[in-house]
Formats: structure tokens, sequence, C-alpha cells
């Protein structure tokens, strides 16, 4: 994004969504969306770490609350995004100002979800604290810049070693259309787990044509955003905060 964009998202700061200065927070994760040739999509990232019960699933960019860095679910948000889609390299963002995007009205809404099962969908204890995912409108110039560097990046890239985890949690990245991620989370698959049509792009496709798939989606991302895709079939652009209790059915 060039530096004049940047100024102005930076005096375009919404007023309409407010988070407590130290908001109780499970975890948060950003949807960035864009439009191609008039179709909205969405890009999503495969998670990456060996041995998680969600390895090579494909969800949003986020994570969990981190007490030593986060106050609140933007921050959470905000840096989970900058460190997994390395954008200080791929759209030249700093942490700040990724943080001060994501309180502009570029972001469409943020929807708050309580009482997540802690391992959906298995039957068990409710998260005690709420997820957030901020949808959040980029143009397609910026996802382009992310589908090119992201993977010359993420193989040069050394970060000193306690670090080094950090930048490195996804693997491939995917494009959804909305209408398509909408369609699969309001009918999820609970046995197999939902699954979306997609263009996939690895290490090998990034700069040639993706890859069309069937993509397994995380779980986590269906159970947040089942309730929001329930009540809204069409997007959301109206910059509020939309808060739910979990409703998804779990498996036996």
């Amino acid at each position: 994004m060039k530096r004049a964009a940047k100024l102005f998202f930076l005096i375009n700061v919404m007023s309409t969504i407010s988070l407590s200065a130290m908001e109780e927070v499970d975890g948060a994760t950003v949807l960035p969306v864009f439009y191609e040739d008039g179709i909205r999509k969405v890009l999503i990232s495969e998670e990456n770490v060996p041995g998680s019960p969600f390895y090579q699933t494909y969800e949003g960019w986020g994570g969990g609350f981190s007490p030593k860095e986060d106050k609140n679910a933007l921050d959470t948000a905000a840096r989970e995004f900058w460190e997994e889609a390395l954008l200080q390299y791929t759209i030249g963002f700093t942490l700040e100002e990724t943080k001060t995007y994501l309180q502009t009205k570029n972001v469409e809404a943020i929807i708050k979800v309580h009482a997540i099962p802690k391992f959906f969908p298995k039957k068990d204890e409710k998260r005690t604290k709420p997820i957030f995912i901020y949808i959040v409108k980029f143009e397609r110039s910026d996802i382009e810049q992310i589908k090119k560097r992201f993977f010359q990046q993420l193989q040069s890239y050394n970060p000193p070693d306690e670090d080094n985890f950090k930048f490195r949690e996804k693997g491939n990245l995917a494009v959804v259309e909305w209408s398509s991620l909408v369609q699969s989370i309001r009918e999820p698959n609970l046995e197999i787990g939902s699954s979306v049509r997609a263009l996939v792009y690895d290490k090998e496709s990034s700069d040639v044509s993706p890859k069309e798939r069937i993509i397994p989606l995380r779980s986590i991302l269906v159970a947040v955003l089942y309730d929001h895709f329930l009540k809204y079939t069409d997007p959301v652009e109206d910059h509020k905060m939309h808060e739910y209790q979990c409703t998804i059915p779990n498996s036996e």
C-alpha cells in the first residue's frame, strides 16, 4: 500500500466500534476481504504447525490473546495478522499501522462470540472469554502483494530463535469466494469437518497459476462465524460490533 493511502486511513479513523482498554478475550482473527471482477473474496491461510490438531486446516489470520503483548482484542488481531502475514515485508505495514488500519472504516464489522466449546466440535466445557473476528476490506492490489511476496519472505526470513515459531505458523494461502464460505459454514459437517472450494497458492505455484482444491476449514473458524452467517447471508458493512452466544451444534 502506498504511503499516501496509509496517510488517508490514518485520518479516517472509525469511531463506531469501541473496545474496552482491557477487554477480556480468548483470541482474535482478521479476515481480509477484497473484490475481484466484482466478486467478493477472502484470503485465508493454512495452519502449518506439525502435531497441532489443526495442522493443514484453513482459517483467518489470528490466534490467542497474549497477556505480555496485548491489552484487548484489537491488539491481538493486529499482532497476529501482522506476524502471520509478514505484513512488514508483504505490504509494508508496521505493527502500529496494522493496528490503526483495524480502527478505520475499512473494518466492515467485528464479530464477538461467547461460549464457544474449547475443543469444538466435541461436546465439552465452554470458553469463558469471547473470540473476535475482524472482517476487513483491502484493495485487491494489497492482496496481490501478499500473495506475491509471502512465500519469498517466509523462506528468507530468519528471526531470532524465540520469534521463529510465531512468524512461521502459516503454510499455503487460499482465496475463497465469500458466498462459498458463507454456505459452507451455514451448513457445517460436524463429522468429517467443513470444507470449501478454493484457489490455493503454495511456494511452487505462487508465481504461476494457483491450484483449485477443496480445502478443510478449521473448526474454530466455523464455530465463530456460524451464528453471524445464519443471520446474514449478504455481506454486512455497518462498521459495528455483532455479538452472539455460540449456538452451533456439537458432534457427539
